[in-house]
């Protein structure tokens, strides 16, 4: 009897192709259940039978829970470095290449799926502490070198004053555009629950920023 799952491909088809599919399928299936249930809710017998695969197919890709976790909290962070790269790379204006870095990095931070993530990630931190460190840690250093690097730019050719330290004013450009949504989502608040909410805090940050560190 012929199947048609995401693991039997065409005929033909390289068997590393319909590897990869299958990987896509299971990672996909498993960031949907951990989104809708977090890490808690969530066990490797239901995902086998929502993706319609058998447990030692994910076991041969992912030696635990924890391990699966990581791999859909690594691919959510590469997918938000990805967009931030680009907003980088917008604009040869330092200034300009940093506000629509900022704005790419609290849009892509207050999707739902990021919240839901976030929260399970946080929920367990504690049990998990390197867990939790290395599963943030690539993407967040990736993030942190774009901020620095365009902020160093804008004050090497004067766009910001230089007698901000570096570190601190880093943390606080941070804070400014996302800590307190961010913050509100995480506890099941609204915060910026509208477009034009969401746009109009952004741009009164960015004013508070241009008037404060930038020379402009």
């Amino acid at each position: 009897m012929c199947t048609t799952g995401p693991g039997s491909g065409r005929a033909g088809q390289p068997a590393a192709e319909v590897s990869d599919a299958l990987d896509h399928h299971i990672l996909k299936q498993a960031r949907r259940l951990f989104t809708e249930q977090g890490y808690a809710g969530t066990s490797i017998e239901q995902l086998a039978t929502v993706a319609g695969v058998g447990k030692q197919s994910i076991y041969r890709r992912y030696a635990s829970k924890e391990e699966l976790f990581k791999a859909v909290l690594t691919e959510l962070g590469a997918e938000v470095v990805a967009l931030t790269e680009q907003a980088e790379a917008s604009s040869a204006d330092p200034v300009l290449a940093l506000r629509e870095t900022l704005w790419a990095l609290s849009s892509t931070a207050r999707t739902p799926e990021t919240i839901a993530l976030y929260r399970s990630l946080i929920a367990e931190a504690k049990r998990f502490p390197e867990f939790a460190e290395q599963s943030t840690n690539r993407a967040s250093t990736k993030l942190d070198c774009i901020i620095l690097r365009l902020l160093r730019r804008a004050r090497e050719n004067g766009a910001i004053d230089p007698s901000y330290d570096e570190t601190q004013l880093h943390r606080a450009v941070w804070g400014l555009f996302g800590g307190w949504d961010l913050q509100q989502k995480l506890v099941g608040a609204p915060g910026l629950a509208s477009d034009a909410d969401r746009g109009a805090f952004f741009e009164t940050a960015w004013r508070m920023f241009l008037e404060g560190a930038a020379r402009r």
